[in-house]
């Protein structure tokens, strides 16, 4: 393990642990406040700037002053998923109505009506979307690689026991998934979305390798092989499918769902989820994790 990654490693504990304290002594009017200074001054990924923000630029042409902006709220968005980690205790139908902006209230009636597999995003706050849909009256299932498998679990494994536990409290009876449990994966799977209950997966990144002859998407100029078994499921069981992205815009969390019309192969599936998450980023840049990895993934050609 290089030293970078102990850095990294050492820097997550650190900030969660700034995170805790000020999560109990914030006032509420504050926290956007207090989320903006926690991420600006702790984030482990301030050693990133340069990657992410080049990252912007290229993919979406902004100027310099453009993408600093949308880096502070890059930060800002982790340092409010920070204090979220020690609120998930206290999330409720309150929270929900105070600090959940629902795009297209139609689009979340249908989830919750109908069930599907739900494709979200790397957007800091992808564990607490399976909240959102929880308390929106959803049987939530998220597929997760497992706690103790995650290389940071040895620094901040008490936090990442607490995001899965936590937020799972708020799934509606549902649960996580293990990407590591391959036969458990795929049977459930397939019973719960026959069930019309709901799944929700991230695929916004590449397998490598393994992806090889895979079905994949174009983004901005890149392509993205993302593990994808979910969808061929959800095809296949007549599941409805869904893009959705939940990202802080001011001081509430935004909540952008689409239904995915074409149904065609995994292929058609995976580009209206890479365009939903091209429209997502063109009005708020902020709002992909994945900027910290665009750079490595393959150009399209």
């Amino acid at each position: 393990m290089d030293d970078a990654f102990i850095r990294f490693g050492t820097d997550y504990k650190r900030f969660f642990e700034r995170a805790q304290t000020l999560q109990r002594w914030l006032p509420s009017p504050l926290r956007a406040r207090g989320a903006a200074w926690l991420g600006n001054t702790h984030s482990p990924y301030l050693t990133h700037r340069e990657q992410v923000v080049g990252s912007m630029q290229k993919a979406l042409g902004l100027s310099p002053a453009q993408a600093e902006s949308a880096w502070q709220q890059w930060l800002a968005s982790h340092g409010a998923f920070g204090l979220t980690v020690y609120d998930y205790g206290r999330l409720d139908a309150a929270w929900l109505r105070r600090t959940v902006l629902v795009e297209d209230p139609a689009a979340l009636l249908a989830v919750v009506q109908g069930g599907g597999l739900v494709l979200t995003y790397h957007t800091h706050h992808h564990n607490t979307l399976g909240c959102v849909l929880g308390l929106s009256g959803c049987h939530i299932t998220g597929l997760a690689a497992s706690a103790g498998g995650s290389p940071l679990y040895p620094y901040i494994g008490d936090a990442i026991e607490r995001i899965n536990g936590g937020s799972a409290r708020h799934f509606g009876g549902g649960d996580y998934l293990y990407t590591d449990e391959p036969r458990t994966l795929v049977r459930e799977t397939r019973r719960l979305l026959t069930e019309r209950k709901v799944i929700v997966s991230l695929g916004d990144f590449s397998q490598g390798a393994d992806a090889l002859g895979q079905p994949a998407g174009r983004f901005h100029g890149r392509v993205i092989c993302p593990p994808s078994g979910a969808v061929g499921i959800a095809l296949r069981t007549g599941a409805a499918l869904h893009a959705a992205a939940l990202y802080p815009d001011g001081d509430r969390l935004r909540l952008r769902l689409q239904t995915l019309q074409d149904r065609s192969d995994t292929a058609s599936v995976l580009q209206q989820y890479y365009d939903f998450l091209a429209q997502t980023v063109a009005r708020h840049p902020w709002s992909w994790q994945g900027w910290d990895w665009y750079h490595t993934l393959p150009e399209a050609p």
